[in-house]
């Protein structure tokens, strides 16, 4: 699960995502963020307001970013 959901400035996940890679989609589908993470939290602060994805190789997420 990704918290907290809504969120203004990180996402974190209730799996480690030590040194994987990840993109967060918007509702259309598009990429509109990707990189690598070390620990379990992902900035999400530059995003403007909307319901988005994170995909992981572990799976994907759907959060809500205010």
């Amino acid at each position: 699960s990704i918290y907290p959901n809504p969120t203004n400035d990180f996402i974190y996940t209730s799996y480690e995502l030590r040194a994987t890679n990840y993109k967060i989609l918007d509702v259309n589908g598009r990429v509109v963020l990707e990189g690598k993470t070390n620990g379990i939290r992902v900035d999400v602060s530059k995003l403007p307001a909307g319901t988005y994805f994170l995909k992981t190789n572990s799976g994907v997420g759907k959060f809500i970013k205010e």
